[in-house]
C-alpha cells in the first residue's frame, strides 16, 4: 500500500512538468512562425524588387532580344554563301513555265537550261542557253568570251568551236565580291548590347500598369524618354566603345568597308556632334507581365509614330505605324508568318510557313486595275559556303478589269564558287571568217532541222525577213 500511495503522490509532480514543457513548445512555435513570416515578407519584397525592377528587366530584355538576333545571324551564316569574284562563279539552272498568256503560250511545254559563268582572275565569261522538249535537246548555244576572242559551241549545229577574234570589251571592274562577315556582325552587336546595358544603369525609368495590343490582360510598362541628354550619352558611349576596343573597331571597319583611320574620324565626329534641342523625343517602353516579370514586348513611339513588338505564348506581332495608319504588320505563330504591307489604299499580304529552310508561301498584291495573287514552295540548301541550291515553284494569277491570266513557274538554280570554267581546246576551233559557203549552208540547215515545229522557227523566219530589208 505504501508503495502505491507513494506512486500516487508522485503523479501531480509529473503533470506540472508536462505543462511547463508544453508552454516552451508554444514559444518555440511562435518564434518559428515569426521567422517564416519575416522570410515571406523578405521574399515578397525581393520579388517586387528583382522581378519588377525596371533596370533588372531592361537587362533581361536586352539579353533576350540579343539572343534572338544572334540566332538569326547564325541562321543566315549557315544559309548564305559569299559571292567571291576573286574565284570563278557559276550560276546555272533550269526553268519551265506554263501560261495562258497569248504571247508566251507557244513556249510552254519546254524546259530551258541556262548557265552564266564569270572567271574574273582569267578574264573569261560564258553564257549557255539550252531548249529541251520532254528532256530531249532541241537547241543549245554556248558563248565563251575572253578579252580578245569569242568562242561559240552548239552540239546541234556544228562540231567543235567557232571563234571570232577582236576586243570583246568585257568590263569586270563593276564586279564586287559579296562577303558576309557574320563574326563582325556579332562583335558589333555585342558592343551595342553592352552599351545599352551600361546606359540602363545610368538612367531613371517610370513604371505604370497599362494594356497593349497583342497581349492579353494588363502589363507593366517601364518607360524612358530619349531626350537630348539620353541620346548624347548613348552616342558618346557608342563611339567610345569602339575607339577603346581594337577588336570592335576592326569589326566595325569590316562592316562599313572603310579604312580604320576613316572609321576613327567618323566616331570622333560622332562624339563632337551636338544633339539638337529641337529633336523629337522618343519614348521606349518595355512591357512585362505584372507578377512574373516576363518580357512580352517593346515599343518606341512619339506623337505620330510607333514601332511595337509584342509576344505571348507562341505568337508575336511586329507593327510599324506612322501618321495615323499602319505601314507594316508581321504576325508570327509557330513556323508561320503573316506579313501585311499597307500602301495608300492598297493592302499587300503574304503568308510564309518555313521549317528547315523549306517553306510555302501565299500572297496577294493589289494594283490599280486588279491584283496579282499566288502560291508557291521553295527550298534552299547550302554546302560549305561554296555552293547554294534554290528550288522554287510558283503559281500566279493576274486579275484585271478585263481578263484573268495564269502563270506557273518551276525553276532550280545552283550557285557555285571556286569551280573552274570548262577549258576550250583552240586546236578544235575554226575561225568564223574561214567557214566555206557549204559549211555555212550546212549550219543553217542544221538549225532549221533543230527548230522545226517549235516557236523558234517563227522567230527565225521573222529575223530573216526583217534582215533582208
Amino acid at each position: 500500500m505504501n508503495d502505491v500511495e507513494t506512486l500516487d503522490m508522485g503523479t501531480p509532480v509529473e503533470n506540472n512538468g508536462a505543462k511547463k514543457s508544453l508552454g516552451g513548445k508554444k514559444k518555440v512555435l511562435l518564434i518559428v512562425l515569426a521567422v517564416v513570416l519575416i522570410v515571406l515578407i523578405g521574399l515578397f519584397i525581393g520579388y517586387k524588387f528583382f522581378l519588377t525592377d525596371s533596370k533588372t528587366l531592361y537587362d533581361k530584355a536586352i539579353d533576350k532580344f540579343y539572343a534572338q538576333f544572334e540566332s538569326v545571324v547564325h541562321k543566315a551564316d549557315n544559309l548564305l554563301i559569299d559571292y567571291d569574284f576573286t574565284k570563278p562563279v557559276v550560276i546555272e539552272g533550269n526553268v519551265a513555265f506554263d501560261t495562258d498568256m497569248t504571247e508566251l503560250q507557244a513556249y510552254t511545254g519546254y524546259n530551258y537550261d541556262y548557265r552564266f559563268g564569270i572567271d574574273e582572275p582569267n578574264k573569261q565569261m560564258e553564257l549557255y542557253l539550252g531548249m529541251l522538249e520532254h528532256d530531249s535537246l532541241v537547241l543549245d548555244v554556248l558563248a565563251r568570251f575572253s578579252s580578245t576572242r569569242m568562242y561559240i559551241e552548239s552540239s546541234k549545229l556544228f562540231d567543235g568551236y567557232l571563234y571570232e577574234d577582236g576586243v570583246t570589251n568585257m568590263d569586270f571592274g563593276s564586279l564586287t565580291s559579296i562577303h558576309y562577315d557574320f563574326d563582325a556582325v556579332l562583335t558589333v552587336g555585342t558592343v551595342l548590347r553592352d552599351v545599352l546595358k551600361a546606359q540602363v544603369e545610368a538612367h531613371t525609368f517610370t513604371k505604370q500598369t497599362t494594356t497593349v495590343d497583342g497581349v492579353e490582360g494588363k502589363v507593366l510598362a517601364h518607360s524612358i524618354v530619349l531626350n537630348k541628354q539620353v541620346v548624347t550619352d548613348l552616342k558618346n558611349a557608342f563611339a567610345d566603345s569602339f575607339l577603346n576596343n581594337s577588336n570592335a573597331l576592326e569589326a566595325l571597319t569590316s562592316l562599313l568597308g572603310e579604312s580604320q583611320d576613316d572609321v576613327k574620324i567618323m566616331l570622333e565626329q560622332l562624339k563632337e556632334t551636338e544633339v539638337s534641342e529641337d529633336m523629337n523625343e522618343v519614348t521606349i517602353a518595355l512591357y512585362t507581365t505584372q507578377f512574373t516579370g516576363n518580357v512580352v514586348g517593346l515599343e518606341l513611339f512619339d506623337e505620330d509614330n510607333f514601332f511595337r513588338y509584342v509576344e505571348q505564348d507562341n505568337k508575336s506581332v511586329l507593327t510599324i505605324h506612322s501618321s495615323g495608319q499602319d505601314l507594316l504588320k508581321v504576325e508570327t505563330e509557330g513556323d508561320t508568318s503573316y506579313l501585311t504591307l499597307y500602301s495608300e489604299d492598297q493592302v499587300m499580304t503574304m503568308k510564309v510557313t518555313e521549317n528547315d529552310n523549306q517553306g510555302t508561301l501565299e500572297f496577294v498584291f493589289p494594283s490599280d486595275n486588279g491584283q496579282l495573287s499566288g502560291t508557291g514552295t521553295y527550298s534552299v540548301e547550302t554546302t560549305d559556303n561554296t555552293k547554294q541550291v534554290l528550288d522554287l515553284v510558283l503559281n500566279l494569277q493576274l486579275e484585271s478589269d478585263t481578263k484573268v491570266i495564269h502563270f506557273s513557274l518551276d525553276t532550280d538554280m545552283t550557285v557555285t564558287v571556286g569551280t573552274e570554267l570548262d577549258e576550250i581546246n583552240p586546236s578544235n576551233a575554226t575561225s568564223i571568217d574561214d567557214l566555206t559557203e557549204e559549211e555555212v549552208t550546212q549550219i543553217l540547215m542544221n538549225l532549221m532541222n533543230a527548230i522545226s515545229g517549235t516557236p523558234l522557227e517563227d522567230l527565225f523566219y521573222l529575223f530573216m525577213y526583217s534582215s533582208s530589208y
